[in-house]
C-alpha cells in the first residue's frame, strides 16, 4: 500500500525526519532471556505495542558520520545487537574504526542509556574482537 509521498507502508518507519540523526533502539521482553529489538525513528512509532510487557528504549545516534550525506537510513531488519561499554567512547571509536569496513562504520551508534557503543549486524567473532581491542587498551 502506498501512501502520498509515494512510499510503500511498509517502508514508513525505516524513515525519519531528515533533519535528525537521532533514532530509537527498543528492546521488549518476550520471555525468559528472549527479547524482541527494533530500532525506530521515534519512541511511539509503535500504535499497537503491548505496553503491559518490559519495553526499554535508548536514543541512538550514527558514531561515524559524513556530513554531506543526510542522515542514514535505519536497517529494515535486525540480525544481531551488541553493546559494548566504554568509559571513554570517543578513544574508544579512534581504536577500532582502522578495524571496521565502510559498510560496517554505518552500523556503528552511540546510545544514550543501553551502553556506549552499540553495533548493529556485526557476527559475533568481529564484537569480541573490538571488545577484546578495548579491553587491551582500557576504553
Amino acid at each position: 500500500m502506498e501512501n502520498l509521498n509515494g512510499r510503500t507502508e511498509r517502508n514508513k518507519s525505516l524513515i525519519r525526519d531528515k533533519s535528525s540523526y537521532t533514532a530509537y533502539l527498543s528492546a521488549t521482553a518476550i520471555g525468559f532471556r528472549k527479547f524482541f529489538i527494533e530500532i525506530q525513528g521515534s519512541p511511539i512509532a509503535r500504535p499497537n505495542a503491548d505496553f503491559s510487557k518490559d519495553i526499554r528504549y535508548s536514543p541512538i545516534l550514527p558514531a561515524f558520520l559524513n556530513l554531506k550525506n543526510s542522515p542514514p537510513y535505519l536497517p529494515k531488519s535486525i540480525r544481531s545487537v551488541s553493546l559494548l561499554f566504554a568509559r571513554s567512547p570517543y578513544k574508544a571509536l579512534g581504536l577500532i574504526r582502522g578495524q571496521l569496513t565502510s559498510k560496517e562504520r554505518s552500523c556503528v551508534y552511540f546510545s544514550e542509556g543501553l551502553a556506549s557503543i552499540v553495533l548493529i549486524d556485526f557476527s559475533f567473532d568481529k564484537a569480541r574482537t573490538l571488545r577484546v581491542r578495548l579491553k587491551n587498551h582500557e576504553c
